[in-house]
């Protein structure tokens, strides 16, 4: 029932891995950015000697 009503449409009898790719993309690119900006954030409050 959960599912039915998170999907509305139809699963495909054969699964599509397109979705699945751009998902897996979207979310690498989000997890790199998030990294970067909390790297930037904090790379002024680390002490030097451990860069």
């Amino acid at each position: 029932p959960l599912l039915a009503a998170a999907m509305p449409r139809p699963l495909p009898s054969r699964l599509d891995p397109r979705p699945f790719l751009g998902a897996a993309a979207l979310a690498l690119v989000l997890a790199v950015f998030v990294a970067g900006a909390l790297r930037a954030r904090f790379t002024p409050f680390t002490p030097s000697r451990m860069s």
